[in-house]
């Protein structure tokens, strides 16, 4: 057998493995069969397809793996071709988006970068294209932002949202796209200061995701976040009356949804906080005491990391006995008596609480009985 040449393409895989385990020492030289370049793209399209859907189901790690090998392979054809050139920059485009997920966001910075590159010497002249090209823009954006550039984010989630505005919004899709680049490109305003901006891109945003079809659950909780940037922009400039409606709406969406998952019950939870802030900025106290109540039962029922339970929880408590009240009371003499045993109240609720977990401990100070909360985590037992 030595010196003889297998062409491994005349058997089948478990037969070619067989042969090859049962030849011992002696085992001829292999022949690969060769694989052309219309092969390969089929292998490299239907990985990247396979990643895709890995990557829409959270499981990130798989995704990551199966776009590097289509990545490879992409890379191994000649890339003059359109078909081949967009594959790439549409499996570059779903690798970085996959990196960010993961937080590695250095690296979905120059993955994203090359995508965006390569989208640019193919034709974008059809919708197909330019819908890559906004989405590629629209990652990378999302990549940006979360760095901290927000003067580069907002270039790009500009370009991304002009290209969206050329397509043909009339489906479902490309309705729901452009209402998500609006509202990306309003928190990247909104971060930047620019409320009145901020407030423009968040209603035209708004106003088209009323016009979609979001029954199911993940729209809703697209569209919730959609309102709460607008809800935050109208709170920030005074205008509590809008905000409240706003905020009001956001619960209704949240308590429509099924809150028996930890996610969507912290979501209500943050909810009714600012809606019951709110409440208080426009003197609504009973109303708001009601909201802040209700607030501090959920939270009650959350069982999340200590330390982040903790926090979410003392902001809520803290919100149900607001510090300038405390300090109003307390400087009232015929208050006193009550102020003093308010804080000792607000002290035994959180304590009971955070005795169920054993990793948190609590830091008091009551300088003039004016309570100041700290939650940490305690290092060792």
């Amino acid at each position: 057998m030595q010196g003889q040449i297998w062409n491994l393409s005349r058997w089948t895989p478990s037969e070619a493995i067989f042969l090859l385990c049962s030849a011992g020492p002696n085992r001829p030289r292999i022949r690969v069969p060769e694989v052309g370049q219309e092969q390969k793209l089929d292998l490299a399209t239907a990985l990247h397809s396979y990643g895709a859907t890995l990557f829409k189901m959270g499981r990130n790690e798989d995704a990551l793996d199966v776009i590097e090998e289509a990545i490879s392979l992409y890379r191994t054809l000649n890339i003059d071709g359109q078909q081949q050139r967009e594959g790439l920059a549409a499996a570059l485009s779903l690798y970085g988006a996959t990196l960010f997920k993961m937080c590695y966001y250095e690296d979905a910075h120059s993955v994203g970068q090359e995508a965006i590159s390569l989208h640019r010497t193919v034709n974008v002249d059809g919708q197909e294209q330019k819908e890559r090209l906004a989405l590629a823009l629209h990652r990378y954006g999302a990549t940006l932002h979360k760095m901290g550039r927000h003067e580069e984010a907002l270039s790009v989630r500009q370009e991304a949202l002009s290209l969206y505005r050329t397509l043909d919004v009339g489906g479902q899709g490309p309705k729901k796209s452009l209402a998500d680049t609006l509202h990306n490109y309003g928190i990247t305003l909104y971060k930047m200061g620019r409320h009145e901006d901020t407030l423009s891109v968040s209603q035209e945003a708004v106003s088209l995701y009323r016009t979609l079809n979001v029954d199911k659950q993940e729209q809703m909780l697209h569209f919730a976040a959609v309102l709460y940037v607008y809800g935050l922009t109208l709170s920030d400039m005074g205008r509590y009356e809008d905000a409240l409606s706003v905020r009001q709406e956001i619960v209704s969406l949240y308590r429509t949804l099924n809150v028996d998952g930890q996610e969507q019950g912290q979501n209500l939870a943050d909810a009714l906080h600012d809606y019951g802030t709110t409440l208080s900025d426009m003197g609504r106290h009973e109303d708001a005491l009601s909201v802040r109540q209700e607030d501090v039962s959920l939270y009650r029922t959350l069982s999340v990391d200590g330390q982040e339970w903790g926090r979410n929880l003392a902001k809520a408590l803290r919100s149900h006995f607001p510090r300038r009240a405390i300090m109003k009371m307390h400087s009232a003499s015929d208050r006193r008596p009550y102020i003093c045993t308010l804080p000792l109240m607000l002290i035994q609720s959180i304590i009971a609480i955070l005795q169920m977990h054993d990793n948190l401990c609590l830091q008091i100070r009551l300088p003039r009985f004016r309570l100041s909360l700290r939650i940490i985590r305690c290092q060792g037992g």
